[in-house]
This record gives structure tokens, C-alpha cells and sequence, in this order.
């Protein structure tokens, strides 16, 4: 998974103890810990699924909420993401006309 975001909500769970007066739309500790842990169990089909379940995350022009929309867009095709998107082996069939897997 990206280090990126990783290391944005660890900061964002270290900083919750000094308050925050930038929205009343930030993350709470919970929800923090719950992409915390799926971060770090490099699970992007339940992240993309709990940020859908949570719009709220994504609202606003908070430095969390942008690397969260950034996400979902990079993250858009999983298998891409994941960097299982070119075959090894030369057979690819990517680049033919109307051929779709999804």
C-alpha cells in the first residue's frame, strides 16, 4: 500500500489527542484505526469499500480527505493498482479492440 497514506493517518491518530479546530468534519479515532488497519493489511478492496460507506471521509480540503480521494481514483481498477496489470509472459490481449475482463 502506499506509504503515504499510511503515514498520514498515523499522524492524524498521534495528533488527536491535541484537538483540532480546522472542521468539525474530521475523522474520528475510530474511523482512523479502521484505515489505519487496512492500510496496513494492504486490503484497497475493503478501504475503497469503507471510504464508500463513509463519504463523509471524502468531503472537504483536509491534507487526509484529498490523499483519500487521490486513492480511490488511483485505486479505481485494483488490479492495475496493484501492479498486476501487464502479463510477464508477452500474451497480453490489453491492447485488443472491444476485449473487456470486467
Amino acid at each position: 500500500m502506499r506509504r503515504r497514506y499510511a503515514v498520514a493517518i498515523a499522524a492524524m491518530i498521534m495528533a488527536m489527542p491535541f484537538g483540532n479546530t480546522a472542521s468539525a468534519a474530521e475523522p474520528t479515532l475510530e474511523q482512523l484505526e479502521v484505515i489505519q488497519e487496512l492500510l496496513e493489511a494492504n486490503d484497497v478492496v475493503r478501504l475503497r469499500s469503507y471510504l464508500a460507506e463513509n463519504p463523509e471521509l471524502l468531503e472537504g480540503y483536509t491534507d487526509l480527505s484529498q490523499l483519500l480521494v487521490q486513492f480511490m481514483a488511483e485505486s479505481r481498477n485494483v488490479i492495475s493498482y496493484l501492479g498486476f496489470g501487464s502479463s510477464q509472459d508477452g500474451d497480453s490481449q490489453d491492447d485488443a479492440p472491444g476485449v473487456s475482463i470486467y
